[in-house]
Parts: C-alpha cells; sequence; structure tokens
C-alpha cells in the first residue's frame, strides 16, 4: 500500500468566541477536535458531516490557508506545518482548492484568461503565448469552448463557473485538490455532470481528492473512502461502499437513513435525529453525540469513544466496546 499523500495526524483547531473588555478570550469555537485522516495518491476521500461538523475547516487546515492549533499535516512527505514564506509558497503547487461558490471565489472584474492565468504567473515563468496555450488546453480539459477566454465569469452559468474554478486549480497540474462543496450550489443534472467530470480528470491526470460535503449520496457517488464528522471529530471512516451500506455509528446509520433510495422506500425506516447540533463552544462532555443518540448510555456522557479498527472501517462508539450487539439486539449496520 502506497504512503499517503496527505496525512492530518490529531489536528485541533479553534476560532475565538467571545471577549472580554480587555480583549482576552473567554470562549472558543472548537471546530476540529483531534481529526485524523489520509489520502493516498489518485483516491477520493469523502469528509461528510452537517453544518458545522468541522468539514469545511479540515479542507483550510489541509492547504494552510489557517494554521492548526496543534497537530501535524504532511503532504507527499513534506511537513506542511513546519513551512513558512518561500517553503510553503513552493508547495502549494502540489494542493489546490475548489470552493462552494465560483460566484464569489471568481473574480467578476477579470477575463476568464486572467483567472485561470492566475496561478501561472505566481508560480510559473512564462511567456504571454505560453500561459495563453497552457489556458486554451485546461478550457478544453473542463469542456469550455475556446471562445470563453475572453469572457467574464458573471456570463456563464453556475456549472460552467465550476467548470472554470475547476480549471484554474489544474492550471500548476496540483496531486492534490480539495474540493469544499463544489455541487451543493447547483443543481442535480448540473452536479452529476460536474462529478463526471472530477471523476474523468482523476482517471486522467491521477488527481487526489478530498471531497467535502453534506450530502453522503453525493459522497458515496464520488468517493473511495468516506470519513464522517461530527462536531468536530472523526467518527467513522472506511471504504465508501461498506460505510454506504453497512454503517457502524449511529450518526452515521441516520445519515444513511435518510438518503432517498425509491426502490427500498417501502421497507426503510428513516431515523430522524431529535434536537440540534450542541453549541462548539459548550460541547457536550463524553461522547459528543450522546446528546442525540437513541442508544446512548452511562459511558457516552462521561468518556469519549477511541477510534476503533473493525475490520475495514474504523468507528467511535462505545457499542461497539464488546462486539456489535447490545442488549441482544443489533445496532448497525443499517441495511437498505
Amino acid at each position: 500500500m502506497s504512503a499517503p499523500l496527505l496525512s492530518m495526524r490529531d489536528v485541533h483547531k479553534t476560532f475565538p468566541a467571545h471577549r472580554d473588555l480587555l480583549g482576552r478570550v473567554t470562549a472558543r469555537v472548537h471546530a476540529v477536535d483531534g481529526a485524523s485522516i489520509d489520502v493516498s495518491p489518485g483516491q477520493t476521500l469523502g469528509l461528510v458531516g452537517e453544518s458545522g461538523s468541522g468539514k469545511s475547516t479540515v479542507g483550510r487546515l489541509a492547504m494552510r490557508l489557517i494554521d492548526p492549533d496543534s497537530g501535524t499535516i504532511s503532504l507527499d512527505g513534506d511537513d506542511v506545518t513546519e513551512l513558512k514564506g518561500k517553503e510553503l509558497r513552493d508547495l502549494r503547487h502540489k494542493m489546490q482548492m475548489v470552493f462552494q461558490d465560483p460566484q464569489s471565489s471568481l473574480d467578476p472584474n477579470w477575463l476568464v484568461a486572467d483567472i485561470i492565468a492566475e496561478p501561472l504567473r505566481a508560480q510559473r515563468r512564462m511567456t504571454s503565448g505560453e500561459r495563453e496555450a497552457t489556458v486554451r488546453r485546461l478550457l478544453d480539459q473542463v469542456g469550455l469552448a475556446e471562445s470563453s477566454i475572453s469572457r467574464y465569469a458573471y456570463e456563464f452559468s453556475g456549472g460552467q463557473r465550476q467548470r472554470i474554478a475547476i480549471a484554474r486549480a489544474l492550471a500548476l497540474e496540483p496531486q492534490l485538490v480539495v474540493c469544499d462543496e463544489p455541487v451543493s450550489a447547483l443543481d442535480v443534472s448540473t452536479q452529476a455532470q460536474v462529478l463526471t467530470l472530477l471523476e474523468d480528470l482523476q482517471d486522467r491526470l491521477g488527481l487526489a481528492y478530498l471531497f467535502i460535503a453534506h450530502d453522503l449520496a453525493v459522497v458515496q457517488h464520488i468517493s473511495d473512502v468516506i470519513a464522517v464528522m461530527y462536531l468536530g471529530r472523526v467518527i467513522e471512516q472506511g471504504p465508501a461502499s461498506v460505510v454506504y451500506r453497512a454503517p457502524r455509528h449511529p450518526y452515521t446509520e441516520a445519515l444513511v437513513s435518510a438518503i432517498p433510495h425509491p426502490a427500498t422506500a417501502s421497507r426503510r425506516q428513516r431515523i430522524v435525529l431529535q434536537g440540534e447540533v450542541p453549541s462548539p463552544i459548550d460541547r457536550p462532555t463524553g461522547c459528543h453525540f450522546h446528546t442525540r443518540c437513541a442508544y446512548a448510555m452511562d459511558v457516552c456522557r462521561s468518556v469519549a469513544p477511541a477510534l476503533v479498527t473493525y475490520g475495514e472501517v474504523t468507528v467511535a462508539c462505545h457499542l461497539h466496546d464488546s462486539g456489535p450487539n447490545l442488549n441482544g439486539a443489533e445496532v448497525g449496520p443499517y441495511s437498505p
């Protein structure tokens, strides 16, 4: 098995939430709480969870757009957390990002040619003719006409703008692309087209994706591995087909049960979680999910479960501490 391209180990990240009159921080948002993930070369890891789970923060940490409070992040063997200045800048060509909303991530005052060529101007010594040829090639790779080069981003549809954003991300020939909710702002048919494009580009260019989304159905479609986050923690991780068809964590079980599936709708039981996601400022003790879990036990309220490997899947849940059964009842996997 090849070494991970991206490796994040026990990463923590907090943000100031409140300050007193002297400017001292009195409360913090715990966005990422000890997350660990690996993305192998040419692989897609899907990171899924509700809004506020910390998944987008993980993506920004992976890109070093923000710095972790603690933990290590390595890319292709280089410790990204230790790099600064020119060393970090030189590593940028290996990792690029596609943001959720192409309307806000693309400058409306720039031509498409300038948008896609921006990373080339920053990182490559090229003549204007070489840059233009590269931009035309990238437009062709993402399925846009060469005439797009002299138009503004606002002249395109949402799906076309996201293709422009993907072309910009590919300009430096990265090994890793972090996709932060890249299709959530698009209609269903356009989502399918963009996902197909991403898969095609991965096959042709050998890209690795950290694919962040809240929709488990989308993540399952494109991912090799799925990691599920809840309130800053990775609570389940494993091969996409296994996590989708046989989730072990009650939270993952609820996510899977919410996916529309006409063929099994008559015999599928929707699991409706009670209550709201707790505040990341004042998190529950023990397992963060115990306030909404139908299987919660006393130990869940006081002891945080460790990630433990069961076969191909790792899961953080006390239900599995003594095996898959509780009081003689099967508690996951969910069976569609």
